[in-house]
């Protein structure tokens, strides 16, 4: 009887354990917190580094393009700047060339016997007159070209060469002399196929038009002096159907200059500073191709490179007849730069370098950080679990106290 009684007081304990015990907290893993849910699924430092490097390196790169930009935009103005030159120094001393002529032709128009001889029509006496002055004025001012031009415009005489005359001349500064009964100015090809700033002007006596008095000069000592900065060469190109070839080989040899008919399709040289390089045969003439490679790119003859630019040539009627191809030897300029470059680069690097040290850094404490905090709350986790097993063992004891003392309570148990 006593050990049923028992029996039956100990299941109704274990059943009022179970009816009344306490709800408690549930709390994390400890394993979840570090491992799972929780925890970061990647470092800072893996996620962000190679985009941060590729950032980096996209700012770097271009910044180094934009000073490679510089750099070349550099040798493009000085190119520029050569050109723009080019034209100025060629306008302006064309200008004193032909005042100068024009000013030794008054002279020569008060010349009584000089005079005389061309009224009457004397070749002998007027080339034994104007001879010894064709001299000097050839060895004082380089004049090439002394010629007397009747009304008609046909040639009298010329001083250069006494041997051409008779032929009738159709050049545009003689037409337009004849037309306005003044001085013409401006370039052209003569007889012999040089390219000449000629000057004519209208003879009179008394009122009475005894023909023209045409003086002119070779560009050659004006080529010389344009652009008379170091490094720069030119050469004048002119256009084949400008020329007859035949008379440009006999001006040619009178200038002591060699005639290369045949080295270029359109274009012959008639003037060069420096032998024309094989590298700039193609820059002269051809396509719109062509023109804008010139204007933009450069060509490298030997150790040497030279920067290209181009001015057209035109004569007195404004016809396009060649072109002065002007060429800048860029070689110091450009190791100079080289040298920059490379001490661009060097600091880009360097700089590159010292970034992404100090980026790899912030990350890597970054990523130190979050594990501690990890770790930490990892550490908590596992007290709280502690402290919840010790209340929920402490509950279901005080659970089981108090139902036994309930069932003592109710005379259970004998």
């Amino acid at each position: 009887m006593f050990l049923v009684s028992s029996c039956e007081f100990l299941s109704k304990v274990s059943q009022t354990v179970m009816n009344d015990q306490l709800p408690y907290r549930t709390v994390p893993d400890p394993s979840a917190v570090a491992g799972g849910a929780l925890a970061f699924p990647r470092p800072v430092l893996s996620r962000l580094l190679p985009g941060l490097t590729a950032i980096l390196l996209l700012l770097i790169g271009c910044g180094y393009w934009g000073f490679l930009r510089i750099q070349e935009k550099q040798r493009r103005d000085l190119c520029r700047l050569v050109k723009q030159q080019a034209c100025g120094d060629l306008e302006q001393l064309l200008g004193e060339q032909a005042r100068g002529l024009e000013a030794v032709q008054v002279p020569l128009l008060s010349h009584v016997e000089l005079i005389a001889a061309f009224k009457a029509g004397d070749r002998g006496r007027l080339l034994a007159i104007a001879r010894p002055l064709f001299n000097e004025l050839n060895a004082r001012v380089a004049i090439t070209h002394f010629n007397f031009i009747k009304p008609d415009r046909t040639v009298w005489l010329r001083l250069h060469k006494p041997e051409l005359f008779g032929d009738r001349i159709d050049r545009f500064t003689a037409l337009e002399a004849e037309r306005t009964k003044a001085v013409a100015v401006g370039l052209e090809f003569g007889q012999i196929g040089t390219f000449t700033l000629r000057v004519v002007r209208p003879v009179f006596d008394g009122g009475q038009l005894l023909g023209y008095l045409e003086l002119g000069k070779e560009i050659e000592d004006v080529l010389d002096r344009i652009v008379e900065f170091d490094g720069v060469e030119k050469i004048l190109a002119i256009r084949k159907d400008a020329l007859d070839r035949s008379r440009f080989e006999v001006g040619m040899a009178m200038l002591g200059r060699e005639a290369d008919w045949d080295r270029l399709p359109d274009h012959a040289v008639i003037y060069s500073s420096i032998p024309l390089p094989v590298e700039a045969e193609c820059l002269i003439g051809g396509d719109a191709v062509n023109q804008k490679h010139a204007a933009a790119d450069e060509i490298r003859v030997d150790t040497r490179h030279w920067r290209i630019s181009s001015v057209p040539m035109t004569d007195a009627s404004g016809r396009d007849v060649g072109e002065l191809l002007l060429l800048h030897d860029v070689t110091t300029l450009k190791a100079a730069q080289r040298k920059e470059t490379f001490v661009a680069g060097a600091v880009a690097v360097t700089l590159l370098g010292a970034l992404l040290a100090m980026v790899f850094v912030m990350l890597r404490r970054s990523d130190t950080g979050i594990r501690n905090q990890q770790r930490e709350l990892a550490e908590r986790a596992a007290r709280l679990k502690t402290q919840d097993q010790q209340l929920e063992q402490a509950d279901r004891l005080a659970s089981s106290g108090a139902a036994f003392r309930r069932v003592r309570a109710g005379g259970d148990v004998s």
